[in-house]
Parts: C-alpha cells; sequence; structure tokens
C-alpha cells in the first residue's frame, strides 16, 4: 500500500475505528480519555516513522527503509490527520466533562498552540502544489525544525507522565529517546569531511 491510499487507510482508518469504538461502547468519559490517549499514541507512532523516515534508508537500504522513504509524506499527512481527530477529543473533554485547557500550564498551552501550527504548516505544504512554490530550503528548514519541535513536545508530555502510566507508555518513551539518539547520531556520523 503506498501513497494516498496508505493516508486514507491509517489517517481515514483511525477516524473510523474512533466512531465504532464510541458506537460499541458508547460516549462517556472514560471512552473518551480512553481515545484521547490511543489518538496520542497512534498519533506518537506515525511521528516517528516519518521524523525517521530518512535516516533508516541511510542506515539500511532495504526494502522496508525504501517503502518508508517513498511514503514519508503521506504517513506525515496521517500523523496530522491523527493528531487533529486528538485535538478534537480534546476539545470534546474541555466542553463536556472537564475544562482542561483552563487548568492547564499557560506554557504548556502555547507550546501545544505552536506544535499544531507546525503540523498544519507541513501538512499544507507536504502537497506538490504548495511545495513547488517554496524554496527548497525554507521547506527544508520548516519541516526540519517542526519535525524537532514536535518531538519535544511529545517528550516533555511523556516525561510529566513517568511514574503514572502502563507498560505501552514506556515503551513508546522509550522508541521516542531512541528516535532522537538515533537521530542525532546519523546526522554526525554521516556528516560530510570538511578538506582544506
Amino acid at each position: 500500500m503506498n501513497k494516498w491510499k496508505l493516508t486514507l487507510f491509517l489517517g481515514g482508518g483511525f477516524s473510523a475505528f474512533s466512531i465504532l469504538y464510541f458506537i460499541v461502547e458508547g460516549w462517556n468519559e472514560a471512552t473518551l480519555l480512553f481515545m484521547l490517549r490511543t489518538s496520542a499514541r497512534v498519533a506518537l507512532v506515525l511521528f516517528i516513522l516519518t521524523f525517521l523516515a530518512s535516516i533508516l534508508i541511510k542506515l539500511n537500504n532495504a526494502s522496508f527503509t525504501r517503502w518508508l522513504s517513498r511514503n514519508r509524506k503521506y504517513i506525515g499527512i496521517s500523523f496530522a490527520l491523527v493528531h487533529t481527530v486528538h485535538l478534537g477529543f480534546i476539545f470534546a473533554r474541555h466542553i463536556l466533562y472537564e475544562p482542561t485547557l483552563l487548568t492547564s500550564e499557560p506554557v504548556s498551552r502555547v507550546g501545544g498552540f505552536i506544535a499544531y501550527v507546525f503540523i498544519l504548516l507541513m501538512a499544507v505544504t507536504s502537497f506538490d502544489s504548495v511545495s513547488k512554490k517554496m524554496r527548497g530550503k525554507s521547506w527544508e528548514t520548516l519541516h526540519a525544525a517542526g519535525g524537532y519541535y514536535i518531538w519535544l513536545i511529545f517528550f516533555l508530555a511523556y516525561l510529566k507522565r513517568l511514574g503514572k502510566e502502563d507498560i505501552l507508555f514506556y515503551l513508546l518513551f522509550t522508541l521516542l529517546v531512541f528516535a532522537i539518539i538515533l537521530k542525532i547520531f546519523v546526522k554526525i556520523v554521516k556528516r560530510p569531511k570538511i578538506t582544506f
């Protein structure tokens, strides 16, 4: 599965799963909290795949890494879709059950808002009709800065929950930390040598 079919499968599939889950389990605060957590975790996995795509193919030019590199854009757009669904769940919880947006720290709200701005800009500039109008360096800078910033927001969000979550949380947190270590390591090792 490739390109837009993959986006439809991942982004559309998660949306369909969310609707089906609420139909089966009902809509209440507990089911909403479950989907809040699930959407965040699915989004994190999609983000890490996108974040590491260009690095993994440098490490191992195998069939999976080539597939991942070809579909990086479409997985990234799927991440944006799933994380937008997650945002919808945040607002639903705020409106219906608990004013979480008002009780959270202002720094956290601002940081999350900036992350969603990056997600929107990166998703929009992933379309060829938009990216072709941008200078290559501008596109690369936006996506690199956005990727590292979103990683930081995920890291801080997970850091606050250490000691309070299940085993899957710790596996995802380990994967998140591993992703940045691998990214930095490959950037350093693969850096072109400067000769004089």
